[in-house]
C-alpha cells in the first residue's frame, strides 16, 4: 500500500482505529498543536494514543509504546501536561473541516 506524502511525512487517512474508535469516540481525545507552517492540527492525547497502541497490538505499535511511555514520563516528572485539551463542546465541532 502506497500512502499519500504531505509536507509532515506519510498521510495514512483511517475510518476509525483500536477496537473501533471512529471520529466521535475520539473528539473527546484530541489536542491542538500547530505544524511547522502555522497549520492547525488536531491529534490523539498521548493517553490516548498509548491505548489505541496497545488496543492494535501490532509489531509497528508495539515498538512504538516505548518511545510514547518515554515521552509520558518525562511529561509527568517536568510537570507539563502530557496533553491540553481542545476547546470544543458537542455543538463547537464539525465532523466536517
Amino acid at each position: 500500500m502506497h500512502l499519500p506524502i504531505s509536507c509532515f511525512g506519510p498521510l495514512d487517512v483511517l475510518v476509525s482505529i483500536g477496537r473501533s474508535r471512529g471520529y466521535d469516540d475520539l473528539l473527546p481525545h484530541i489536542v491542538e498543536t500547530e505544524g511547522g507552517t502555522g497549520l492547525r492540527l488536531l491529534v490523539l492525547n498521548l493517553e490516548t494514543l498509548i491505548a489505541v497502541k496497545k488496543e492494535v497490538g501490532g509489531a509497528k505499535d508495539a515498538a512504538t509504546l516505548p518511545i510514547l511511555a518515554h515521552f509520558a514520563a518525562d511529561a509527568g516528572r517536568s510537570g507539563a501536561p502530557v496533553s491540553t485539551p481542545y476547546p470544543h463542546s458537542a455543538q463547537g465541532v464539525s465532523r466536517k473541516p
